[in-house]
């Protein structure tokens, strides 16, 4: 049972750990937009393009 449990908490940590990373990296993206000259309706379009490009790298 223990053999089984391990490697499953640590897929897990690893998981949460790297949808923290990627939320950091995205709220991050998100600042250097709004500091930028892009029109602000582009914001959530780009930081949803980002997010998901870097959660399916991470799966």
């Amino acid at each position: 049972m223990v053999e089984i449990v391990k490697p499953i908490a640590l897929a897990i940590i690893t998981l949460l750990v790297g949808l923290i990373v990627i939320k950091v990296i995205v709220k991050l993206i998100g600042s250097q937009i709004s500091r930028s000259k892009l029109d602000e309706s582009l914001k959530p379009f780009l930081m949803s393009i980002v997010s998901i490009g870097l959660k399916y790298c991470w799966l």
